[in-house]
């Protein structure tokens, strides 16, 4: 349901406006979502592992998922890294990993894998919480520091003088 060639495509053009100068020229680039990029991303993980003859089950043709994903990490810090490493901004969204949600307590963004170490790389970590009051109004407000269940985090608040949940405007 990934067509394999998405991702080496979305590749090409980034790796171009990169080389361009665009993100010298920009404020903020933003990827909406790294959940989405991480699917598009998968079948190009699955092809890079099975001409490296990391492969599994009974005809030895199926990729081993644990090293598609760590391939499909290692791809994600370094896209990150190079963009981080330019004068713009640089936001991420990502879907609240929902299996985690059901599974334990603590949810966090939803990449690819189980490891979630791309997220070191930035210094703000928001969790968008939307909830509907009993009367039908929906209120929303940005987590910026842990809760106990939901990852978040802001260096801006490293001295705890803002309240974890902020309105957001």
């Amino acid at each position: 349901d990934r067509p394999q060639d998405m991702y080496p495509k979305y590749r090409r053009e980034l790796e171009a406006r990169m080389k361009s100068g665009l993100f010298n020229q920009i404020g903020t680039f933003c990827i909406d979502s790294v959940t989405t990029l991480s699917d598009v991303m998968f079948p190009w993980g699955e092809m890079r592992v099975i001409g490296q003859g990391k492969t599994t089950g009974p005809t030895n043709s199926d990729a081993d998922i644990r090293s598609v994903y760590g391939e499909c990490q290692t791809e994600l810090f370094r896209i990150f890294r190079r963009i981080l490493s330019f004068p713009c901004d640089f936001i991420v969204t990502a879907h609240p990993d929902e299996k985690e949600q059901k599974a334990r307590k603590a949810v966090s963004p939803q990449l690819i894998g189980r490891k979630k170490d791309v997220l070191v790389l930035f210094n703000e970590i928001y969790y968008l919480e939307v909830i509907d009051d009993k009367e039908g109004n929906t209120k929303r407000s940005l987590l910026i520091d842990s809760d106990g269940q939901f990852t978040a985090g802001s260096r801006l608040n490293n001295k705890r003088q803002l309240d974890i949940r902020q309105a957001p405007d």
